[in-house]
């Protein structure tokens, strides 16, 4: 079942077609509309790697590390294998004043990892 608000399918499976999307605009409303479903979340993550890995887009690439460290932040990816690659990717990310976001996710991070 899936809910609608104006018309616009909020689902998972609508989440994961948007991310496909040559759209920038599309591709951010993806991310959002998935992270919020609560489902496939070890698939977002891998997806969100994917943007971090081959998409230039700075808005996109700032909210792929901000909703990947909060899914493995808030445990709800705990892959080993996930959690070392977006250390590496956050972690290769060159300062600038663009990549501030980015930088500040990848300190997130480290802290948490810290932490445990």
């Amino acid at each position: 079942m899936s809910a609608y608000i104006d018309g616009y399918e909020l689902s998972v499976e609508r989440a994961k077609e948007l991310c496909k999307s040559n759209d920038s605009e599309e591709i951010l409303d993806g991310i959002s509309i998935w992270e919020c479903s609560y489902k496939d979340l070890t698939e977002l993550a891998s997806t969100l790697l994917m943007f971090l890995e081959t998409n230039s887009e700075i808005y996109i690439q700032e909210s792929a590390s901000q909703c990947l460290v909060k899914l493995i932040t808030n445990e709800f990816v705990t892959d080993e294998i996930i959690i070392k690659k977006a250390l590496h990717i956050l972690g290769s990310v060159e300062d600038s004043e663009i990549n501030s976001d980015i930088k500040y996710s990848h300190k997130l991070l480290l802290d948490f990892i810290n932490r445990k």
